[in-house]
This record gives C-alpha cells, sequence and structure tokens, in this order.
C-alpha cells in the first residue's frame, strides 16, 4: 500500500490576487485571514451556489474592511495535519477502478474561490478549506494519494466528461439537472440565505420584502435562478419585480451591498455563516434559508465502482468520527447529513 500524500497542482492562469490587510490594521496579513480569487462567471449549465471569493484586491478597495477582526480569528485554516490520518480500508481499496489501484493516485478538480470550502492560503500558493481535507481523508481511506488541481468551475463537469479528473470535490450542489451527468456522493447540507449590511438598515425582513429592490447575486449560481423563479410571488402580489443585479464573483456583489448599490446579497449559507463570522460588525442574515440542498462528490455516472468505494469510504468517515472532526475545524458542524446518500437519497 503506498504511503498517503496530498500532491498540489495549480492552473498557472488562475491565481488568487495580492495580499490583504486586516481592518483598521497597517499589519501584514495574517494566517486566519481567509483569501480567496476572482472567478469567471457561471453559466446556467453549471449552477452552483454563489461563491464569494472574496478578493483581496476587493478587501484592500474597502479600505481594510475586510472579513476579519484587527485582532485575528482562527478560521481552522491550518495544516490538516492536526486531523487524525484515516485507516485505510483495503476493502474499499479493492472496489476502485483498475487505473487508479494501480497507479495510485486519485485526481480531482475544484475551484479554490470558496471559502471555508476551498481557498488559497496567505502564501498566495497553498490550497486549504474544508474540502481539501475531505478529499484527504476519502484518499487515505481508499488507501492513494490524492491530486488536486484547480480550475475554474465551468470547466470541471466538461473536464470529468473528458477523463480529465477522475472526480470533483468542490462545494458542488447536488441537483436533478446536474444528476443527468453525474453521480452525487452527498456529504454536506446547505441553503441559500439573504445578506444585509448590519442594522439592517433597509428594513428586509424576509425574501418577499426584496420586491421592487436592487439584490446583488452572482451571475450563473443557483441563486441567481432561484431569485427569478421567486419573481413571481413579486407579480402575485401586485409589486414591482426584484432588480436583479449579477456580478461576476461575490466579493462584487458584497462590494456593492457595502457601498449601498445593492440592497442585499442572495448567497449561500455556509459562505454567508462564515462571512459574519469574519465580520460580525459588517453584515448579517436575515430571513429564513431558502432552497435546500445536498453537496456532494460528483463523479461520472458510469464510473459504478469508483462511486462505490468512495461512497464507502464517506460512510467510513462519518462513522469513524473523522467526518465530524473536519466539519468542527471549518465550524460547519450544523451543515452535517448522518449517512453518506446518492443523489440526495432519491
Amino acid at each position: 500500500m503506498r504511503k498517503h500524500r496530498a500532491k498540489v497542482r495549480e492552473n498557472a492562469s488562475y491565481r488568487p490576487g495580492p495580499g490583504a490587510v486586516r481592518p483598521g490594521c497597517s499589519c501584514a496579513p495574517s494566517h486566519t485571514e481567509w483569501s480567496a480569487m476572482p472567478t469567471d462567471p457561471r453559466s446556467l449549465m453549471y449552477l452552483r451556489f454563489a461563491r464569494p471569493s472574496l478578493s483581496r484586491t476587493v478587501a484592500l478597495a474597502l479600505t481594510c474592511i475586510t472579513l476579519v477582526a484587527c485582532g485575528g480569528v482562527d478560521t481552522g485554516a491550518s495544516s490538516s495535519s492536526e486531523l487524525p490520518v484515516a485507516q485505510a480500508d483495503p476493502t474499499l481499496n479493492a472496489k476502485l477502478p483498475d487505473k487508479i489501484r494501480e497507479a495510485g493516485v486519485i485526481t480531482v478538480a475544484l475551484d479554490v474561490a470558496y471559502p471555508p470550502m476551498e481557498y488559497f492560503d496567505t502564501d498566495g500558493k497553498t490550497m486549504i478549506g474544508l474540502d481539501l481535507d475531505f478529499g484527504r481523508a476519502v484518499a487515505q481511506v481508499l488507501g492513494v494519494e490524492i491530486e488536486f488541481t484547480n480550475l475554474a468551475f465551468p470547466s470541471i463537469l466538461t473536464s470529468l466528461q473528458g477523463n480529465r479528473f477522475d472526480m470533483t470535490i468542490t462545494a458542488i450542489t447536488d441537483t436533478p439537472e446536474r444528476r443527468d451527468v453525474v453521480t452525487f456522493v452527498d456529504y454536506l447540507s446547505t441553503s441559500g440565505n439573504v445578506l444585509v449590511a448590519k442594522g439592517n438598515p433597509k428594513g428586509i425582513a424576509d425574501f418577499t420584502t426584496l420586491c421592487g429592490r436592487p439584490v446583488g447575486v452572482q451571475a450563473g449560481t443557483t441563486q441567481l435562478a432561484d431569485a427569478e423563479r421567486r419573481q413571481a410571488a413579486c407579480a402575485a402580489a401586485g409589486k414591482p419585480p426584484i432588480t436583479l443585479s449579477t456580478f461576476q464573483t461575490n466579493d462584487a456583489a458584497n462590494l456593492a451591498l457595502s457601498s449601498g448599490r445593492v440592497d442585499a446579497v442572495y448567497s449561500q449559507s455556509i459562505v454567508n455563516t462564515y462571512v459574519m463570522a469574519q465580520a460580525p460588525t459588517t453584515y448579517e442574515v436575515v430571513g429564513e434559508e431558502l432552497n435546500k440542498t445536498p453537496i456532494g462528490i460528483a463523479i461520472m455516472k458510469d464510473k459504478t465502482r469508483l462511486i462505490e468505494a468512495v461512497q464507502g469510504a464517506v460512510q467510513k468517515l462519518m462513522d469513524d468520527g473523522i467526518y465530524a472532526k473536519i466539519l468542527a475545524k471549518w465550524h460547519l458542524e450544523s451543515r452535517a447529513i448522518p449517512t453518506a446518500t446518492i443523489n440526495g437519497g432519491q
């Protein structure tokens, strides 16, 4: 059995911005600060929850209003060495496709622009986040190495179809439309919610009060499609439609919120929880969580042996308690699911 290690490749054309400074500080960024990089807009074919790639360039434009307090906040963005090493399971290793088992490595595509799920550490090169820790643990159970490649999100499913990668672990939501192409091994639950300025100066109570208001949302995301569907409720109530302003990145939408160009931002609940933890005096969430869906590891439907092996590995991590430790490290215990379902249990 090969000794497990995680190899990381990086798309050289897809790089993070310069370092940010902490609000109210002239100091250099600390390890606790989370970074990301701008991403291309998502096509509707590859709908995904809005990714708040809070780029450090945007953070500077906000005059040091970033998502970290001056004293720093422990985001769990340290080495995965603090997590227990999962024990390899020879039975699950034997279920792997021969090509993967013989090579001793599983290849994973991910879009490193979505803290706390995956993003670049302050060195601008090291990939960190829940998905990387989780992917390493899955590989440990399977008894293989893992190789992560950073890829723009709209290219990921196409790359899976072209057999460039074995799977993707990149906080991709498990939707019926995507199941036509891939099979999901679910490992988290998520939803969308509405982010407003701290103190809610516009008096937004829930999604229905957004009729006639400017709302920011990342292009090509599940939130955009959901917001467009909710326009019917405004019409039924005799109210003007929501003015949807789309942005290439969620950080741009948040910048529009902080500058008053939009009254709210509709984005992913996992990210908004993280945003509020880092900037409790800047943002808050209003209303209920909407459009609840699972997040899963996506694998081409015809790779049945790989799907079975990965599902077994995820379930073993859940049973052994390592799954809970990974979620606790990233403060996402509330997003846990009890079993490694396939396609949302459908």
